[in-house]
Parts: C-alpha cells; structure tokens; sequence
C-alpha cells in the first residue's frame, strides 16, 4: 500500500505541474475572483428570480450574452472541458 500511495504522489505532482493544469489553475484563479464577472452574474440572477416581462427578459438576456461572451469565461469553460478529456484519458489507461 505504501508503494501505492507513493506513486500517487509522484503522479500528482506531476499533473500539478502539467503545462494544462497550471494554465486550467491560473484561469480558474481569474475566473472566481472577477469582481466584474460576479457582478454580472449577480445581476443576470435578480432578472433571472424576477416576473419575465419584455424589458426584463431583455436585460437578462443582454447580461447573459454579456457574460457567456467574456473571454475569460470561454476560456475557463473551454479549459474546463479539456482538463475533464485530459483526466478521463488518464483513468482510461490506468484501467486498461
């Protein structure tokens, strides 16, 4: 067991260290920490809660475009997704 958790280790330190996950760990840091991206969608969640009339519905969605255009939230999404291939491609050799 102790040459297991040995390797383990070994293993994590170097996907912390894999070029993906220290740019994945970066954007992500960016990503939670934008005041102006909590602040949209902090608004996007008042119209959201919000009786849909037409002029309602129009500033959410405007918010909404505003905030699913950002480049950073592409890139942390996009990120995201290519962290999730990159791990399930790591289970799926460890399993063959």
């Amino acid at each position: 067991m102790n040459d297991s958790l040995s390797i383990a280790k070994k293993i994590n330190e170097e996907l912390k260290n894999h070029p993906l996950i220290v740019e994945f760990k970066s954007v992500e840091h960016d990503f939670l920490n934008s005041e102006y991206l909590k602040q949209l969608k902090n608004e996007m969640n008042f119209y959201k809660k919000c009786t849909m009339d037409d002029e309602t519905r129009k500033k959410y969605l405007n918010l909404k475009k505003t905030y699913d255009s950002d480049p950073l939230v592409c890139n942390y999404l996009r990120l995201k997704e290519e962290v999730e291939e990159f791990k399930q491609e790591i289970i799926d050799y460890i399993l063959k």
